[in-house]
């Protein structure tokens, strides 16, 4: 990958080289020779795509695209910094890109450690390689550690040779004083996506930055300071009726040279324009690409309407009870609703005050009455229906886990990182030992996770449920308990495999889009999948149809046939491989039963 031109305050002519790549000072630019293409990622196909369908975005508004958008003036994208003689500009474009998305997508925006980023991906050795920047969507899928604030390691790119500090720091690694941001910011990566028209392109930057790549030239005779090619990647952060407007990876010492006649005053702080309807524009489109981002709604299950408080009014949450008494503990609306969404029935919703200050709503119906914008909060919970017909309550009285006849008596919960956790007493979760008291900010891997065993997923909006067939290739057919085919075992949380109990085999899919239960992972890479908003979906974001047919769309909230139940299920505590069952009249944690039903368990959904 080349650097790119800088404008010189000195005239001299002199060469040197660096990776490479020999750069020529001349009539005060720096030219480049010897560039070469940015080494380009497949992203040919992933699991959940159509063949022969392109992924539709739906917007969350209904609003019309605006006539002019910029991040960087709306203050959502990292300062541009200097990458020097280094090939990093598909690191720095694409890192600093993701970060504005993820904060976007999110509402908590935190600029990324752009030297982190590298270091982790690279290693020492190669500090300078080049990369497109959708590399980062392949490697940070699985790598979403390596995501940390900027101020905890700053961007030095070769210099922290000099004063050896080139440090990767991520989940075994980081020392307390770091924050590692997919604990803040609650995100997944969906599938790099492609935006090579004007209207693709502005609807993609509606959720933020999108990366290009092309050749740099200078001066050339109609005006353009670009070519086809890709060999210096930017981002493209705005536009308006008459430009687009890119980041460079320059600095804020980068100034565009001025064009003969024009009167507009250039940007100083790192970004340039290309004119539409140029050349230039017809190149940066050829490249133009994102990664879709997704809010993580699998760790909250919990949404938000947006409103106003009104004559209705509303109680503010007394906040010293859940030991968040400082004013700046939500300096994001993405912080305060995390924080909402864990506190479960004791949080209705977040209110913006007349000083712009966010905070908590202990219920909705109050003395706080006004204009004032309100998110109400709605909650998603699940109801546990044990296979005697019964449901899962809580004796409030020992908090103790017990039968109930009817579904109104029962105990809702919801899940969050492989945990059940008691939506009337988010303090408790289920554990080891059943019922019992957890720190809802620090998941315990050991004494809270759990995951399903031997389940049914059935699709609500059809009824029908994953079944093989003959070829082992995966169908959706009508339910039966009795079916071994329809056994599976898969995740409470994050990124899982769907596993056959009857064929022993993970799923796998072909470049040809046949997914089979196989072991043979060369021909049929495994499928990865995760939880949202009670929808199993594809890890990228991909759903099904409600007859178990991929749908070639994107997850959209609000989407009603998505929801899958796991039903006649085991739920197994994962430390220690017992399960959630029923022993006479009693609900404990049981190594083994005297029947198998008495450990099976079906979800029944609600909203609170």
């Amino acid at each position: 990958m080349a650097t790119i031109a800088v404008l010189l305050v000195v005239a001299v002519a002199t060469s040197y080289a660096d990776d490479n790549l020999t750069v020529s000072k001349v009539n005060g630019y720096i030219n480049l020779e010897g560039e070469t293409e940015l080494p380009d990622d497949d992203i040919s196909f992933v699991p959940g795509q159509v063949p022969g369908k392109r992924a539709r975005v739906r917007r969350s508004t209904s609003e019309p695209i605006p006539n002019e958008l910029n991040w960087k003036l709306r203050g959502m994208m990292p300062e541009a910094v200097y990458q020097g003689m280094c090939n990093i500009c598909g690191y720095v474009s694409g890192t600093q890109a993701m970060s504005s998305r993820v904060g976007i997508a999110t509402e908590n925006y935190t600029p990324w450690s752009i030297q982190n980023v590298i270091v982790c991906m690279n290693g020492i050795s190669k500090l300078c390689a080049g990369a497109q920047p959708q590399r980062l969507n392949n490697i940070m899928r699985v790598h979403d550690d390596y995501a940390l604030r900027e101020e905890d390691n700053p961007f030095m790119h070769k210099k922290c040779l000099e004063y050896k500090n080139c440090t990767c720091i991520d989940s075994t690694s980081t020392p307390s004083h770091h924050l590692l941001l997919r604990d803040t910011q609650w995100f997944f990566m969906g599938p790099v996506l492609t935006a090579m028209t004007v209207p693709e392109l502005k609807a993609a930057l509606q959720r933020g930055p999108v990366t290009t790549c092309y050749d740099r030239a200078w001066k050339l005779s109609n005006g353009d300071t670009c070519r086809k090619g890709c060999t210096h990647a930017n981002s493209i952060v705005g536009y308006d009726s008459k430009r687009w407007y890119l980041q460079e990876s320059l600095g804020k010492g980068f100034i565009f040279p001025k064009s003969p006649g024009k009167k507009e005053p250039q940007f100083r702080n790192g970004t340039w324009w290309v004119n539409r309807k140029s050349e230039c524009e017809k190149y940066v489109l050829a490249r133009a690409k994102y990664t879709e981002v997704f809010y993580d709604y699998d760790r909250a299950n919990a949404y938000f309407k947006a409103g106003t408080v009104g004559s209705e009014g509303v109680e503010l949450l007394d906040q010293a009870l859940f030991k968040h008494t400082k004013k700046e503990e939500y300096p994001t609306m993405g912080l305060a609703k995390r924080r909402c969404s864990l506190l479960a029935v004791n949080c209705a919703g977040i209110v913006e005050d007349e000083e712009g200050t966010l905070k908590l709503v202990s219920k909705i119906g109050g003395s706080m009455t006004g204009n004032f914008k309100l998110q109400r909060k709605v909650h998603m919970v699940i109801y546990l229906k044990h296979s005697s017909g019964q449901y899962l309550g809580i004796s409030t009285g020992k908090m103790n886990l017990v039968l109930v006849p009817t579904r109104e008596e029962a105990a809702p919960f919801f899940t969050s990182e492989h945990r059940i956790i008691s939506y009337e007493y988010p303090g408790y979760a289920l554990s080891d030992k059943g019922l019992q008291k957890h720190d809802i900010e620090e998941p315990d891997a050991v004494k809270n996770s759990f995951e399903l065993e031997g389940t049914i997923l059935q699709n609500l909006a059809s009824g029908k449920v994953i079944d093989s067939n003959g070829d082992n290739d995966l169908f959706g057919n009508e339910l039966s308990l009795t079916a071994p085919t329809q056994r599976f075992s898969v995740k409470l949380s994050g990124r899982w495999l769907l596993y056959s109990e009857n064929l022993k085999m993970n799923l796998g899919v072909s470049q040809k889009a046949r997914y089979r239960f196989t072991n043979n992972e060369i021909s049929f890479p495994r499928v990865y999948y995760r939880w949202q908003a009670r929808g199993m979906i594809f890890d990228q974001g991909y759903t099904y149809l409600p007859d178990w047919k991929p749908s070639g769309e994107l997850f959209h909230l609000g989407d009603e046939d998505l929801a899958v139940a796991p039903t006649d299920t085991k739920l197994k505590h994962t430390a220690s491989g017992n399960y959630l069952g029923v022993k006479g009249s009693s609900v404990k944690i049981l190594s083994s039963a005297k029947k198998d039903a008495d450990l099976r368990w079906t979800f029944e959904y609600g909203d609170r």
